[in-house]
């Protein structure tokens, strides 16, 4: 895929799952949702999540994984989606909590709780979104992206 669709990709692609992300961290938190609360906690977790996709070979990480353990096609493709989500969620979560409670004692049983509902959450919603964002992507720029 040439490089403006893959950042493209990235870009649209952080946004829906960090938008997901935050509706499921406020749900679970008891957090009242308001406009200003959703847009702020987004952009926040979207800014992490971008650093993290265009600093972190996630994928290729997740592919060189299924490629030593010997995956056919479709487990490849879910195993890798999970090493990205995985490494995603985990800086996001890390840091959306740290901004939020600060790095004290409650940091940990705040994240200990809000990550592994998190990390399903994005693992779903990143699937689900892969084909919106293809074909937000495609319609951008023509042809296949991921």
């Amino acid at each position: 895929m040439p490089d403006k669709k893959k950042i493209a990709f990235e870009i649209i692609q952080d946004f829906f799952v960090s938008a997901s992300l935050t509706v499921a961290a406020l749900c679970i938190s008891k957090a009242e949702i308001t406009w200003m609360t959703f847009l702020t906690e987004t952009v926040f977790a979207w800014i992490v999540n971008m650093i993290i996709g265009f600093l972190v070979p996630e994928k290729r990480i997740g592919e060189k994984l299924a490629k030593k353990l010997h995956m056919n096609k479709v487990l490849s493709f879910l195993f890798t989606m999970f090493v990205i989500v995985l490494i995603n969620v985990t800086g996001i979560s890390i840091f959306v909590v740290l901004k939020n409670v600060g790095f004290n004692i409650r940091f940990f049983s705040v994240w200990c709780g809000l990550f592994p509902f998190l990390l399903g959450v994005g693992y779903v919603v990143a699937l689900i979104w892969i084909p919106v964002t293809n074909f937000i992507v495609n319609s951008m720029f023509g042809k296949e992206t991921e």
